[in-house]
């Protein structure tokens, strides 16, 4: 059963993750919210919960730099991890909200969609 705070978007973003400041590994997303992203790096060896980082080179918002955001892991897969953004500021919150919003609702999106069913829940 998915319990999800915020609508996904099918969305390939690059991304870099981050531990404890340390580069750990390079992907793109699959997903965006914002509430959080699947990062496509391959296996991670994260735990559920680890704290990380991730740095999203978001489209159209070259002006702000890449973002960082900090984030923990909800779920791993071979593919790579699924990631919970944690505290955003409303600066890059309105970043990622411009992205979602410019994101065509084409045949990726709904593909995605039918992929992955969305179910929100009250929230922020």
């Amino acid at each position: 059963m998915e319990h999800r705070f915020h609508q996904r978007a099918a969305i390939e973003v690059e991304a870099a993750v981050f531990h404890r400041g340390s580069f750990a590994a390079l992907g793109q997303t699959r997903d965006l919210s914002l509430g959080g992203a699947f990062v496509q790096t391959g296996p991670l060896s994260f735990c559920r919960h680890t704290p990380l980082e991730i740095e999203l080179a978001l489209p159209g918002e070259e002006s702000l730099g890449p973002l960082r955001l900090p984030a923990f892991v909800v779920h791993s897969h071979p593919q790579g991890a699924g990631l919970m953004f944690l505290n955003i500021d409303a600066e890059n919150r309105a970043a990622i909200r411009r992205v979602l919003r410019s994101v065509d609702d084409g045949p990726a999106q709904r593909a995605c969609a039918e992929r992955l069913p969305n179910v929100l829940l009250a929230g922020g």
